[in-house]
């Protein structure tokens, strides 16, 4: 959506819209775009739902009185696989001032959450599925002000706790359900659970928690990008409620 702020003098609209082939061929078999044209929230001109393949149509609105002017593209319900818009040799006849383009206000980024509390808070899945053989690296997520001490009985054999990062690593050989109590402390409290290993043929016990880039770098990615996302993890404290996973798509 593009909106755009006229002065009284702006006597009219008028260009073509499309859609461009740009996009991959199987993209564009389902691409579909309706155009609107909407000025003082009243709309002046649409396209109708267009496909790809499409001649170009001309549109042209008088603007006569109008003072904000809106350039939709819209879906057309099916989402936005292929559609690519264009909007084609488009001119303003003005005889003042220049139409402006208005940027959309940010919204004030707030917190919705609750205040974090100072003592220990694990927010664990209490329950983690292994192969044996296969490298764990679990990070039990805990919140509260740090440092914080962490304490298992019982671990299994192959795996260590760090007990300053609450980091569990390792590799278990054996089949086996360990069932395990987990223990976090800090000057502020204590808390504590039951966890469950389960080292076998189950995997993905609960659901994965993470960041989907959904393709934002395309194939701009690297070593750098992966980092950062997996630093940004932890670093926000989205670790201490159970984030674990970065998915480079």
């Amino acid at each position: 959506m593009i909106k755009l702020e006229l002065d009284e003098n702006v006597k009219s609209f008028e260009g073509m819209v499309g859609i461009d082939d740009s996009a991959p061929e199987l993209e564009l078999q389902k691409a579909s775009i309706e155009f609107s044209i909407i000025g003082d929230d009243e709309v002046l001109w649409k396209s109708g739902v267009m496909h790809a393949g499409e001649k170009a149509k001309q549109f042209k609105v008088s603007l006569n009185g109008v003072k904000s002017l809106i350039l939709e593209t819209d879906h057309a319900g099916d989402g936005i696989t292929g559609d690519r818009a264009d909007w084609v040799n488009a001119k303003f006849e003005a005889a003042g001032s220049d139409p402006v383009t208005v940027k959309r206000q940010r919204e004030v980024a707030s917190i919705l959450t609750p205040v974090e509390p100072k003592q220990p808070v694990i927010n664990s899945p209490y329950r983690y599925g292994i192969r044996p053989g296969s490298p764990v690296l679990f990070t039990l997520p805990v919140s509260g002000q740090r440092p914080i001490s962490f304490h298992i009985n019982n671990l299994p054999g192959g795996l260590t706790l760090d007990t300053v990062t609450g980091i569990i690593s390792g590799k278990v050989i054996n089949k086996g359900t360990w069932a395990l109590n987990v223990v976090a402390k800090n000057s502020f409290g204590t808390d504590s659970c039951k966890f469950i290993i389960e080292a076998g043929d189950k995997i993905s016990l609960t659901p994965p928690m993470g960041w989907n880039s959904w393709n934002v770098f395309g194939k701009d990615i690297d070593e750098k990008k992966i980092k950062a996302m997996a630093d940004a993890i932890v670093s926000s404290g989205l670790v201490n409620y159970g984030y674990s996973y970065i998915n480079i798509d």
